[in-house]
């Protein structure tokens, strides 16, 4: 009799936070999430897809504003946002995956035939640098006072410098971002990635805490798959999938 209840107190804890479809939001990032074609594409979408799949869980991807995206999950319109740095803050109403999706690696570029070189931020005293309007590359290189940056409105345009050796000594990008759109572009072989990587991060998935336990677990079960994934080379094979060029 009382193996008979244990086992139906976990069919019952086991249902009771058992969840088959799930929506999950992002803004459009190539080559972690965009769309082509009408169709859902990147690289974190993929390992995403394969880590539902496998969970026996339907995904609904939407892309939204960042803003807008954060919003929906905090109020819980929508279950789940990814890819994301790990925050207090966003701790405060997200579950969090323990596992990371992939990261976002800042790296500085030049041309080939430059002879720049950069191991530590010091090395860049006096360095003219491009950079994206508006973004932060971390406190260290924010307040590094000795650079002299030009910004300029998309990765696009700081690749086009590099490529020019006009008016830059490097350009500062997001490793995966910059690959993809150098093979986007069919420029391989006209830069050179410096030593020098300014920040490294892991991006997560986040589960709304405003849907309770169930999500809890959802955060869970995709982490131990994450996991798995990663281990069996999964994850490696996709992001080069997306970025090698």
């Amino acid at each position: 009799m009382k193996f008979m209840t244990l086992l139906i107190c976990i069919l019952f804890y086991a249902n009771a936070y058992a969840i088959d479809s799930i929506s999950i939001v992002t803004d459009e990032y190539p080559p972690y999430a965009y769309k082509e074609q009408r169709l859902n594409r990147g690289l974190d979408i993929e390992i995403i897809s394969i880590a539902s799949e496998r969970l026996g869980i339907k995904v609904r991807v939407y892309f939204l504003p960042w803003a807008r995206a954060m919003e929906d999950v905090k109020t819980g319109k929508i279950d789940a946002m990814f890819s994301m740095f790990k925050t207090p803050k966003r701790e405060s109403f997200l579950y969090f995956t323990t596992e990371h999706l992939g990261n976002e690696k800042v790296i500085l570029i030049t041309n080939k035939e430059s002879d720049r070189q950069a191991r530590i931020l010091e090395d860049l005293s006096g360095w003219i640098i491009g950079a994206v309007r508006g973004n932060s590359y971390g406190k260290a290189f924010d307040e590094y006072k000795k650079i002299n940056r030009i910004d300029v409105t998309n990765i696009k345009q700081i690749i086009d410098m590099v490529k020019q050796r006009n008016r830059v000594d490097a350009g500062i990008v997001n490793e995966f971002v910059f690959a993809y759109q150098v093979k986007k572009l069919a420029m391989a072989g006209r830069f050179k990635k410096l030593e020098f990587v300014v920040t490294n991060q892991p991006l997560y998935m986040g589960f709304s805490k405003v849907k309770g336990k169930s999500h809890q677990k959802l955060a869970e079960d995709y982490s131990r798959v994450l996991k798995q994934m990663r281990y069996e080379g999964v994850i490696d094979r996709i992001i080069h999938k997306y970025t090698r060029f």
